[in-house]
């Protein structure tokens, strides 16, 4: 097999992301690592690709269903506690998503507040969309 450059590994990670409709990064990650994408991706471009998945899963959650993910890690949960688990969109996907929607989103050094353009303002530790 011909090695890909990083840049020929992410242009057809992308292809493959957008073809295969992967519903989850584990899945994906899987599908690379079979057709030997993945290690020609290397860390940077696996990080780009998975970021390029978040951004494509948080677009297509109605703004109803973007509220209530938002709103379940301003109530303290946790991926343990999620029903999705560790496959779950993470906060800082969420809040990016939000931003995106022109949501009114202001990080301070304790929380970051995200107001959905219906129901109550919801305040994440500013450390989990940082890190999450």
């Amino acid at each position: 097999m011909v090695k890909l450059s990083p840049k020929d590994a992410l242009s057809l990670a992308m292809h493959i992301m957008e073809a295969e409709k992967e519903q989850s990064w584990p899945g994906l990650k899987a599908k690379l690592e079979a057709q030997d994408v993945a290690e020609a991706l290397g860390a940077e471009g696996l990080f780009t690709l998975m970021e390029a998945f978040l951004a494509r899963a948080t677009a297509t959650l109605p703004d109803k269903r973007l509220a209530e993910e938002l709103s379940f890690w301003a109530d303290g949960g946790t991926y343990t506690t999620h029903l999705q688990g560790f496959q779950a969109i993470p906060p800082r996907a969420l809040v990016k998503e939000a931003e995106k929607r022109g949501w009114l989103v202001k990080t301070l050094p304790q929380k970051t507040l995200v107001s959905p353009p219906e129901g109550k303002p919801l305040a994440l530790t500013t450390l989990l969309v940082e890190q999450g």
